[in-house]
């Protein structure tokens, strides 16, 4: 059994790491549509990405979910009530204010960021350096489109 959740584990920690890699084109989408003013594509590509990192988060920690009416405080509650990925993930859902469209944009890419930091000690160097080129991306399209970058938590 112990040799089976190894395994299980090696599979989880590949699949995070992937995914987190992948996601940078999710980045590249909404610094996209939003630079273009693109209201529903900035949308979709939003509830797109925060959707894909709270399952990279449930399977980075482990998370068995019970019902979906308890997803998000479940995995909240696995990266922890505190953390800094919490506190983006309750602005990018809207469970702690009604933030304009980008406003809401703007915090999905900080739970990028804050992914990215979390998922690092399992990814792979490959996936790692596109996950962190994406990171530096947003910094730099947040200062130039004048909003705050990844150190920046607005609470």
């Amino acid at each position: 059994m112990l040799e089976c959740n190894l395994v299980l584990e090696q599979q989880a920690k590949g699949y995070v790491s992937f995914q987190v890699a992948m996601l940078a084109e999710q980045v590249h989408k909404i610094l996209s549509t939003w630079s273009q003013n693109n209201r529903l594509a900035l949308s979709y590509v939003t509830t797109k990405l925060l959707l894909a990192l709270t399952e990279v988060m449930t399977v980075r920690y482990g998370v068995l979910i019970k019902n979906d009416s308890t997803y998000y405080q479940q995995v909240q509650e696995a990266v922890g009530l505190t953390s800094t990925w919490t506190a983006y993930h309750q602005l990018a859902t809207g469970t702690q204010t009604q933030a304009p469209l980008k406003e809401w944009a703007k915090q999905a890419l900080h739970l990028y960021q804050e992914t990215v930091k979390l998922a690092k000690p399992v990814m792979e160097q490959s996936h790692l350096a596109v996950a962190e080129q994406a990171v530096r991306i947003i910094d730099d399209a947040l200062l130039t489109l004048g909003t705050n970058t990844s150190t920046d938590l607005i609470l």
